[in-house]
């Protein structure tokens, strides 16, 4: 159990003092320090959005609902590993239900399992440590464990056990790793290793830095190191947006990346208007709820007088904004503004919100789309936007960092326009990224200038 690198994780975390001081660390709480953050194969949502939305949520069969479906797949990943460790003839973890949040009325409260270490569960968590004489534990590292979903999943691999192979061996620092790197032909950014050193701690390694130099303690057995594959396929384009964009978050947490990815993949639409609900109101203060379901919007935000009706639409080609969806936010806009009593969902705007906007989230626009912004826009005699899920984390991070208000993100939504943010200067990339991103611009999956 010890060697497999994700159990040591969970073990760490749950032997650190805040989750002791805590009573426990659910799988939420586990889940957003678990593995590569920011990737399809990690996502995560955070406890507290969990349970702001399930003490708001009215319906018990929801409610039931959000208890089995609300999970990233680095929450289920933690939820099981505890379940493994409670399972072993001595177990190494215990769990406890405990209350988190209560509805208003006190009808009902939200109860989530907390984990917590036995005593058995922190004598071998010394292995992990190589605490108090006791002998560390190795690590088994397959190659396939560095990335597991997504189209750069070989560049990705190819590129960590790289980086895992200079660490482990010796202390190097980012510059120092940029350069072992590049005399074996991977191009990577200084802000990519710096995320993919986060990646290797969060998968259960230890990896230690001292004055600005990074190292592997652990015994690695079972890395293999390969070269990364060329490849001037578009869909690279993706990673490399991801790690542009990762050079200019500095406020937002590395778990949000992912809605670049979210954003083509119809498979994880769901989970993508839950996450850009709980950027705009857990990191960016908007006040709202996440919706989703028939007959509503998947998310309302507002701010002030001025509330936000938000679609969120994940397509592998993009979204063009057909005539059917443009009569149905229309229908939403309607519903909002005469209050319909068959849409209750309105009364989530309180009744100081007198304006509505309309926005629409996906990875890129295609089509006619600007005209038919227009046309909404006329039809609803309201403002409204498009905008990417890269630009998306751009404004958010600009929100969030204390340099751009919620009433003037609001306003550049009320454009009819696609809102664009310019890109951090490029990194150092292979040339076939390079043309990879460039043709992302020109098609519209990324803002230009």
């Amino acid at each position: 159990m010890l060697s497999y690198p994700p159990a040591a994780r969970v073990i760490g975390l749950l032997a650190d003092a805040k989750a002791i001081d805590e009573g426990g660390l659910t799988k939420f709480d586990i889940g957003k320090h678990l593995g590569f953050q920011g990737e399809q194969g990690f996502t995560t949502i955070s406890r507290d959005f969990f349970v702001k939305e399930y003490i708001l949520t009215e319906s018990a069969e929801m409610r039931q609902k959000m208890h089995h479906n609300w999970e990233g797949t680095a929450d289920k990943y933690a939820r099981m590993i505890c379940s493994w460790l409670m399972k072993l003839k001595y177990p190494w973890a215990r769990k406890e239900r405990r209350e988190f949040g209560k509805s208003e009325d006190g009808r009902f409260a939200c109860r989530l399992d907390a984990f917590t270490l036995t005593a058995t569960g922190f004598e071998e968590r010394k292995k992990t440590t190589g605490a108090s004489s006791v002998r560390r534990s190795p690590k088994r590292v397959p190659f396939q464990m560095l990335c597991t979903k997504g189209a750069s999943r070989a560049l990705l691999r190819a590129r960590r056990a790289r980086i895992l192979d200079t660490i482990r061996r010796r202390p190097a620092s980012v510059e120092q790793i940029k350069e072992a790197l590049a005399a074996h032909h991977v191009e990577a950014s200084e802000a990519a290793i710096a995320g993919d050193l986060r990646g290797l701690e969060n998968i259960g390694l230890a990896i230690e830095e001292s004055q600005g130099e990074f190292r592997c303690r652990d015994k690695i057995i079972g890395l293999t190191v390969e070269q990364p594959p060329t490849s001037d396929e578009p869909s690279d384009a993706i990673q490399t947006m991801k790690e542009q964009c990762a050079g200019a978050m500095h406020v937002i947490p590395d778990n949000f990346m992912v809605l670049i990815d979210m954003g083509f993949d119809k498979r994880r639409s769901r989970l993508f208007e839950i996450k850009v609900a709980e950027l705009l109101i857990e990191h960016c203060g908007f006040h709202g709820r996440w919706l989703g379901g028939q007959n509503r919007p998947d998310v309302i935000v507002y701010d002030d007088a001025t509330g936000a009706v938000i679609d969120t639409k994940s397509y592998r080609r993009g979204f063009s904004l057909s005539a059917n969806e443009r009569d149905k936010m229309l229908r939403y806009l309607t519903d909002a503004k005469r209050q319909i009593r068959s849409a209750a969902w309105w009364r989530s705007f309180p009744p100081e919100v007198t304006q509505f906007i309309f926005l629409f989230v996906s990875g890129k626009f295609t089509g006619n789309f600007r005209a038919q912004l227009r046309a909404l826009g006329e039809l609803a005699e309201t403002g409204g936007a498009a905008i990417t899920a890269l630009a998306l984390l751009l404004f958010a991070e600009k929100i969030a960092g204390g340099k751009m208000s919620r009433g003037e993100f609001l306003r550049h939504a009320s454009r009819l326009k696609e809102m664009r943010l310019p890109l951090p200067e490029r990194p150092q990339t292979a040339p076939e990224y390079r043309t990879a991103i460039d043709d992302a611009v020109e098609s519209g999956s990324a803002p230009s200038d």
